[in-house]
């Protein structure tokens, strides 16, 4: 919908982007009502308030208000992210024993892997995926 109070010669203009109006009529543009902490607005503008959403899996918000979800952030080699949820950025703890990440990322760490009989796995922890040897 579109605002015509204050608009020169009787034009209405349309209601500014984070402001809707649901009625016809002089009335001004309201704005974009907050969500709670871990929701953002969706499809708030023109004609309609929108409907608060929950942030998607990688993705947070702490605390109410209009401001979109902030991506999780991700860890340094032989680090993983935890806790990251709708509320929660989480933080970066050490890959478990038996385990590894050798890039930065959001992803998980990774099991060390198996070797063929007779060589065991030497090395894996942290950032390294190790290696074989008999």
């Amino acid at each position: 919908f579109r605002e015509c109070r204050g608009a020169a010669d009787g034009q209405c203009v349309a209601c500014p982007p984070g402001n809707f109006k649901s009625v016809s009529g002089p009335e001004e543009c309201s704005e974009c009502p907050g969500c709670p902490p871990g929701q953002f607005r969706s499809e708030c503008g023109a004609a309609q308030a929108g409907s608060c959403e929950s942030c998607s899996a990688g993705s947070f918000k702490p605390t109410g208000g209009a401001e979109a979800c902030s991506e999780c952030m991700g860890c340094n080699p032989g680090w993983q992210r935890t806790g990251c949820n709708a509320t929660s950025p989480g933080l970066c703890t050490a890959c478990p024993g038996r385990s590894f990440k050798a890039s930065t990322g959001i992803e998980p760490c990774a099991a060390c892997a198996g070797c063929p009989a007779g060589e065991h796995r030497e090395g894996c922890a942290g950032s390294s995926p190790g290696r074989c040897t008999a």
